[in-house]
C-alpha cells in the first residue's frame, strides 16, 4: 500500500486491512470447528459455531460501513479504488465462507453419529484439508500480494472440484446400496458442496491479487 500526503487516509486504508483481516481469521477458525464439530459429532461446537456466525455478519457490515465511508470522503484514485474494491469484495466472500461454515455445523444435527469407517471418509476429509489450505493460503497471498502462489492456488481449485466428485459418488453408492441412511449420507453431500462452495471463495481471494498487482480482472479466464 503507497503511502499518501494525509496520513490519515493511509490510517482508513489500513483499518480497512485489518477489519478483512480479522474477519478472514475468523472465518478460518469457523471453518476449522464446524468441520470438527461434524466429524466428531460435537454438538456444543456445533452450536457455538452458528452463533459466531453473527460475529462474522459483524465484521462484514462494519468493513462495508467503513468502504462507502472512505469511497464517499476520500474519492480514490485508480489504485486505491482497485485496493478498497478488492476488500469489499474479499470481505463478501470471506462472510459467505462463514455461511458456509455454519450450514456445515448445521449438518450435525443431522446426523446420530458420523462413521468414519465409511468409503466417504477419506476423500471427504482429504477435501477438507485441500480447501482450509486453499482458504489459509488465499489469506496469506493477499496480505503479501503474491501472485505466483495465488495462481498456484486458483489452479488447484480443479483438483477440490475433481474430490468433491469422488465424495459425491461414494455417498451415491452408499445411499443405493442401504436406503435407510438416506437423510445421514445426503447430510455429506451437503458438507462437501460447502467445502467446495469455500474454495471457490478462496479461489475469488487470489484473483483480487492479480487484480491489485497487474489491475487485470481473470475471473472468467481458463488458466
Amino acid at each position: 500500500m503507497s503511502k499518501h500526503i494525509s496520513g490519515e487516509y493511509d490510517k482508513e486504508l489500513q483499518i480497512l486491512q485489518t477489519t478483512l483481516t480479522t474477519l478472514g481469521g475468523v472465518a478460518e477458525q469457523q471453518l476449522e470447528n464446524a468441520m470438527r464439530a461434524f466429524l466428531t459429532n460435537d454438538s456444543k461446537l456445533a452450536a457455538q459455531v452458528k452463533a459466531t456466525e453473527l460475529q462474522i455478519n459483524r465484521y462484514a457490515i462494519e468493513l462495508d460501513r467503513e468502504v462507502t465511508s472512505v469511497i464517499a470522503r476520500r474519492q480514490p484514485a485508480a489504485a486505491d479504488l482497485r485496493l478498497i474494491v478488492s476488500i469489499l469484495k474479499n470481505g463478501t466472500d470471506i462472510e459467505r465462507v462463514g455461511d458456509e461454515a455454519e450450514r456445515i455445523a448445521k449438518m450435525s444435527d443431522r446426523l446420530s453419529l458420523y462413521d468414519s469407517s465409511r468409503p466417504y471418509h477419506g476423500p471427504l476429509t482429504e477435501l477438507y484439508g485441500r480447501v482450509s489450505n486453499a482458504l489459509r493460503t488465499s489469506l496469506d497471498v493477499y496480505a503479501r500480494l503474491d501472485v505466483e502462489t495465488a495462481l498456484q492456488t486458483i489452479a488447484g481449485d480443479r483438483e477440490v472440484d475433481a474430490l468433491y466428485d469422488v465424495v459425491v459418488k461414494k455417498v451415491t453408492d452408499e445411499m443405493t446400496s442401504n436406503q435407510s441412511r438416506l437423510t445421514s449420507e445426503l447430510s455429506i453431500i451437503w458438507v462437501a458442496r460447502s467445502l467446495e462452495r469455500i474454495s471457490d471463495h478462496a479461489k475469488n481471494i487470489c484473483e483480487t491479487v492479480v487484480y491489485l498487482v497487474h489491475g487485470q480482472n481473470i475471473m472468467h479466464n481458463v488458466l
